[in-house]
């Protein structure tokens, strides 16, 4: 079991925002959603506050959690107490920053009339200090205006190792609202639902910005992802493109990584119903159309390069053959080394 917070609020008493609880929830779903086997399970906590508020905005800074006090005890409590080695901390919300000062700092509901807020520099030291002193794999996004001057002084960015921050909008920049949503969350929670994966299955913090730097337009505001890790942390597992017991062939099927696999009519199944006649008859050997199986979810995720004919079936009724693309090649070396399951 890892851990997440989750931080939401629309009630501010000026500026109120419509989207921030839906995205919490939303991402905090999404992450959790029924995934495929081995998948983390993140133990959540969600600070939430909906507008319009179901309480008057005094009693809200009082009771309701997502005020200064309860924020920071939780984001400290997160990054400093929590006994799980994996952590990540997301907020969706109002930020405010003083350029000339470079200071920044997340605002609560009781802290959007003064120049208070839990700042950009206390949530660093807090985070670096989880990754680099309790050797914890710290996640943290932010989707606020502002949210790319986080860690960033200047043009230097300070990221402890085992940090990785991805923010919804550059320093200069604000984040924006469509349709109740804000746009980089959506992207977020797109992402985690299986679009963001790799042909494995996983979904790390890195494969989510490329999947949110690619769908952001040009001229919109822009994705930031800063992170000094020497692995990714795995965020989720989802269904594989490609079952992982054939990923896990290719290493059986291809003595080395720049091989020909050669092929015949004996690996094609001749007992599949589209078999062209003049090929009914074909002896073919079990062990051998096993694998062809395997071949074929292979070469239909472009892991295959067909040699002398134009598609599997041809290649092996013709006798010719196929070898691993580059792709294919990559996880190759994922299975000889024993690094597909990390």
């Amino acid at each position: 079991m890892w851990r997440a917070l989750f931080v939401g609020i629309d009630s501010y008493p000026i500026r109120p925002l419509r989207g921030c609880v839906a995205d919490a929830m939303a991402l905090e779903a999404a992450l959790n959603s029924a995934s495929s086997g081995g998948s983390p399970r993140w133990k959540s906590q969600l600070l939430l506050s909906e507008y319009p508020a179901p309480l008057p905005p005094a009693k809200q800074c009082a009771d309701v959690v997502p005020n200064f006090s309860s924020v920071r005890s939780s984001v400290r409590d997160l990054l400093l107490n929590a006994a799980e080695p994996n952590l990540l901390f997301y907020f969706s919300g109002h930020s405010d920053i003083d350029f000339g000062a470079g200071v920044g700092a997340l605002k609560t509901i009781d802290t959007m009339t003064d120049g208070a807020g839990l700042t950009f520099y206390e949530l660093m030291q807090c985070a670096n200090r989880a990754a680099t002193q309790l050797q914890k794999q710290v996640v943290i996004i932010l989707d606020t205006c502002h949210a790319g001057a986080f860690a960033q002084h200047g043009d230097v960015a300070h990221i402890g190792t085992g940090l990785t921050v991805l923010a919804g909008a550059r320093g200069n920049e604000h984040a924006i609202e469509r349709n109740g949503q804000g746009v980089f969350t959506q992207l977020l929670v797109e992402g985690l639902n299986g679009t963001a994966a790799d042909i494995a299955g996983k979904i790390t913090a890195a494969s989510l910005f490329a999947y949110v730097d690619a769908a952001l337009t040009l001229g919109s505001q822009r994705a930031v992802f800063k992170s000094n890790v020497h692995s990714l942390c795995l965020l989720k597992q989802v269904e594989p493109q490609i079952p992982k017991e054939t990923l896990l062939a290719l290493d059986h099927l291809f003595k080395d990584e720049s091989s020909i696999l050669e092929l015949s009519p004996a690996w094609e199944p001749t007992d599949r119903a589209d078999m062209p006649a003049k090929y009914a008859h074909t002896e073919h050997d079990t062990r051998l159309t096993e694998s062809y199986l395997h071949l074929r979810k292979l070469d239909r995720s472009g892991l295959l390069e067909i040699v002398g004919a134009d598609v599997l079936f041809d290649a092996a009724m013709q006798s010719q053959g196929c070898r691993l693309t580059s792709h294919g090649k990559y996880y190759w070396r994922l299975v000889k080394s024993g690094n597909l399951a990390g």
